[in-house]
């Protein structure tokens, strides 16, 4: 009988060590998931600037270019319009046919102009917003992923846990069985020695 309750409690001390052993598992889990999840937050952070950056850049790049036709069709009216002057006191009326057909030409390109970089604009904040979408997505993907295996991780030890507990109580109800049967059979021994019945 001594030797039953030895093997119980050498079992009983090996779950225990298994059981901490278990828990030294959960917060290196733990730990590993923390580190993961601020890994992912500075990778966010440093593709959210990289994405400012580029986008103010582009758009600083596009103010130039503006300036510099716009400077350039200045310079060039400005010249138009000095030969014009030189010859305003012989051809008044031809200075005004070409100023007024020069005036339209200038709106026609300054309208199809605005309409490239209106066209240019738009397709540069498309291009943006599909490579946030694209990143977003990846990153709602990463996260999904990450949770589907924590879950699993976390349901497994859940299900460890509880088929030691389910262990420790058919023991007990064992151990409980094996007293009464010792207590009976004791009090038959000690009936007959002392001739009870």
């Amino acid at each position: 009988m001594e030797a039953r309750v030895a093997r119980l409690e050498s079992d009983v001390a090996h779950i225990r060590s298994d059981i901490s052993e278990m828990k030294v598992d959960i917060r290196s889990l733990r730990d590993k998931t923390d580190a993961a999840n601020s890994k992912l937050l500075d990778k966010i952070e440093s593709v959210s600037a990289t994405l400012d950056g580029k986008a103010e850049a582009r758009a600083a790049a596009l103010e130039r270019k503006i300036d510099e036709k716009l400077s350039a069709l200045d310079t060039k009216i400005e010249e138009k319009t000095s030969a014009l002057d030189e010859k305003l006191f012989s051809l008044d009326k031809k200075i005004d046919e070409t100023t007024s057909a020069l005036d339209k030409k200038i709106d026609e390109r300054t309208s199809a102009l605005d309409a490239k970089i209106d066209e240019r604009t738009s397709a540069l904040d498309a291009k943006i917003d599909e490579k946030t979408s694209a990143l977003d997505a990846r990153i709602d993907d990463k996260f999904s992923a990450l949770d589907v295996k924590i879950d699993t991780k976390i349901d497994a030890v859940n299900a460890r846990i509880d088929a030691v507990k389910d262990s420790l109580a058919s023991a007990k109800v064992w151990a409980l069985v094996l007293y009464v049967a010792l207590a009976g059979t004791l009090l038959a021994t000690m009936a007959r020695g002392f001739g009870w019945y």
